[in-house]
């Protein structure tokens, strides 16, 4: 084994990589097996447990969000100055036909 492979093992086995290879994971695993304990969430200790449960409820994810700071974005592209009313409609009418 070259030594760059001997130093990519030594950081993998550490942590400070991911590990490539089994051998990796077990040497991880076994240097952090305190560490690990104290953060896995004890339902996953058995993964027949989840399975057995069955289908969840899917949570609906909200694709739009509220966000005011997009205001006047177009009037900051053109660097303050007004907006006729007639673009403005236009730009109403675009920003409402991108949601369709």
């Amino acid at each position: 084994m070259t030594k760059s492979n001997n130093i990519l093992k030594l950081l993998e086995s550490l942590g400070y990589l991911f590990p490539t290879d089994p051998e990796s994971i077990t040497e991880f695993e076994k240097r952090y097996k305190k560490e690990i304990a104290q953060i896995q969430p004890k339902h996953w200790d058995n993964p027949l447990e989840i399975l057995q449960k069955g289908r969840t409820e899917q949570l609906p994810i909200e694709k739009e969000v509220e966000n005011p700071s997009y205001e006047g974005l177009a009037q900051a592209a053109r660097h303050g100055k007004t907006i006729p009313v007639e673009m403005k409609k236009k730009m109403l009418e675009d920003r409402n036909n991108a949601k369709d």
